[in-house]
């Protein structure tokens, strides 16, 4: 085990972590709403009732809904709540890098990992968005720190730790899939020197790690069977509900999963530069040419590794919308590289390679970084981002622009009368106003509409089809979409309805 850390160091690791939290929390709003937030807002609201099997709207990020469901989401003020609380779940995420990083090189290569982490902007720019996949980033480093630690010293407490922060991980979002594998691979590369044969060191891995590891499978199982099992009693009574969206799962026959994962490379760089990921790719390269000489070296490095690729291998083989988001918890175990890296040649190499690190790693800081996380919390409208993020998150899908000048009418409509909206709509409008709004399904019924003598419909893009419907509908503003313009070069609008018997 390394020794524990200077007060010094983790003075600065605690500095950092206040930066991180400034940089994370400053101007939470500024940045337009995007549609997954009002979604995982409206799940929330809802989650703790226990009226509803949550499996039936979780969609692969049940834990995120628990989490968002503790604190109060009221109108208005839901969006920064929400962001908030993503926000602060990842000042662990920040203490888990430091922590691996600690774990593998000692307290300074902790600081400096998280000190990377804190600035990185495939790590910031998610935090202060109300998505999964940072929650599920929180569970993973913690889940990785603990595979480290169990395999370093395999007690069945340390076992039940992994197994239910791994469980935990696949709960907070399914790309964290393959987590569950890290106490395997760190046992596995621990168990004895690694020219052993295989054989052998499978064997001596099942006789100290066995146990532990069954118990690890058996709490992820457990943890997983209040969802599988409804899922399959629904499933036999013909009333399914999605564990994960099948929409979004890939046919391995199809060729667009690869098309967009050679999109999201380039996308990648843009939240860490080029120069970081061409840095990164000789730090692995550097780790395991030192590695050979080197037993302990050896492990580290190949639980380092191995978690790299797991967390980037599932969303191109298991998504067929590979999006930038999935890959945002690659952040962790690159700053744990590059900390555990640099820290390395800061030590031992001599004053000119110090030089050339501290020269590099200003010149990073002062060229992107800084411009990028400065940029965010000031005008994120006009940060660089990959032309699909840049539509989605910067414009607000289903345009955040557009529903609040819908919210905004919506204030002043005369006579008042009740609201309804489709889905998507409704779960961004509530950013926007404390108005009741009830929220219909993608097809509007005449019964959602006759409640009053008249009603205010909020529709994304489609035409209301009164002649179906047989009601009068006067059309009162009509708000375009930009960022679909941007994104697929088609126009659609936000429409607000006034409807009414005939």
């Amino acid at each position: 085990m390394r020794p524990p850390a200077p007060s010094r160091h983790l003075a600065l690791a605690v500095a950092l972590l206040l930066a991180m939290a400034a940089l994370r929390l400053h101007n939470l709003t500024l940045q337009e709403p995007f549609i997954d937030e009002g979604a995982h807002v409206q799940r929330a609201r809802v989650v703790w009732s226990f009226e509803e099997h949550p499996g039936r709207f979780a969609n692969g990020k049940l834990l995120l809904y628990y989490w968002l469901g503790v604190f109060e989401l009221p109108p208005i003020t839901a969006l920064w709540v929400a962001r908030a609380a993503i926000a602060l779940a990842s000042l662990l995420t920040g203490a888990g890098v430091y922590a691996l990083g600690q774990a593998f090189g000692g307290a300074g290569a902790g600081a400096l990992a998280l000190g990377t982490y804190a600035l990185l902007p495939l790590a910031f720019f998610f935090e202060r968005i109300a998505l999964a996949d940072p929650f599920a980033a929180l569970f993973m480093v913690l889940a990785v720190w603990q595979s480290v630690r169990f395999a370093r010293r395999p007690t069945l407490r340390a076992a039940l730790v992994v197994g239910l922060l791994s469980a935990a991980a696949t709960l907070a979002k399914l790309t964290m899939g393959l987590v569950p594998l890290m106490p395997f691979i760190a046992a596995l590369v621990a168990a004895v020197p690694s020219g052993t044969p295989w054989r052998e060191r499978a064997q001596v891995c099942h006789n100290r790690y066995g146990r532990g590891l069954a118990l690890v499978v058996a709490i992820v199982t457990l943890c997983w069977l209040p969802i599988l099992i409804p899922a399959g009693i629904a499933h036999l009574r013909g009333d399914p509900f999605t564990v994960v969206n099948a929409a979004n799962l890939t046919d391995l026959a199809d060729p667009r999963p690869m098309a967009e994962l050679r999109t999201a490379i380039p996308a990648i760089a843009r939240y860490t530069s080029a120069p970081l990921l061409a840095v990164a790719a000789f730090a692995a390269a550097w780790l395991m040419w030192r590695a050979r000489r080197d037993e302990a070296l050896r492990a580290n490095t190949a639980v380092l590794i191995a978690w790299l690729v797991l967390i980037a291998l599932l969303p191109p083989i298991a998504s067929q919308n590979v999006r930038t988001r999935y890959f945002m918890p690659l952040a962790a175990p690159l700053s744990v590289l590059l900390g555990w890296v640099g820290w390395a040649l800061w030590r031992s190499r001599g004053p000119f390679i110090r030089l050339i690190a501290a020269a590099g790693a200003a010149l990073w800081l002062a060229g992107f970084a800084i411009p990028f996380a400065l940029q965010t919390v000031r005008n994120p409208d006009e940060l660089t981002l990959p032309p699909r993020d840049a539509a989605v998150f910067l414009g607000g899908n289903f345009s955040g622009e557009a529903m609040r000048r819908a919210a905004t009418l919506l204030e002043t409509v005369e006579p008042s009368g009740p609201v309804i909206a489709e889905r998507a709509t409704c779960d961004m409008l509530a950013f926007f106003t404390a108005r009741p709004i009830t929220c219909a399904g993608n097809i509007l019924r005449p019964v959602e509409l006759l409640d009053a003598p008249v009603s205010y419909v909020i529709l994304n893009g489609h035409e209301p089809q009164p002649e179906r419907l047989g009601l009068v509908w006067e059309l009162l503003a009509e708000y375009e979409r930009p960022e679909l313009r941007a994104l697929a070069g088609v126009t659609r609008t936000v429409q607000v309805w006034r409807v009414r018997a005939p």
